[in-house]
């Protein structure tokens, strides 16, 4: 649950926001219901995960000295914040937002090359990475 707050920070109110334990009560047996429906999703996403990274694993162990691999992946969205904030982006001016694209290029011999890149489309679907 997240719940909304003014503190004082440095002398100056701002509002933030603070993420809180929610109990809910229910009884042993709707909790273990609720988990079984869990189970065998989350094992066929297990599945997935160590099948893509045995997959990749083979794919960077076999390279030949013409191919490389390139392996990407994003964060998730970020929004700029200002050390100091003049008051009208403090009270709802847009800020600007980005994503990071991280990622390695494996080669045949060496040590794989990190990079990123940061891009103001937002978009996370197959084309946009």
């Amino acid at each position: 649950m997240v719940n909304k707050k003014n503190r004082v920070i440095r002398g100056m109110s701002k509002d933030v926001q603070l993420t809180v334990k929610e109990n809910i009560p229910c009884s042993i047996g709707k909790l273990v219901q609720k988990l079984e429906s869990f189970k065998e999703p989350f094992m066929k996403h297990v599945g997935r995960v160590k099948h893509q990274f045995h997959a990749t694993r083979l794919q960077k162990e076999n390279l030949q000295e013409q191919e490389i691999l390139i392996y990407i992946d994003f964060s998730e969205n970020y929004t700029a914040k200002y050390s100091e904030e003049m008051l009208s982006m403090h009270f709802g001016a847009p800020k600007n937002q980005f994503t990071l694209h991280t990622g390695f290029i494996y080669r045949h011999q060496g040590k794989p090359i990190g990079f990123c890149a940061i891009t103001d489309n937002l978009q996370h679907d197959p084309p946009a990475i």
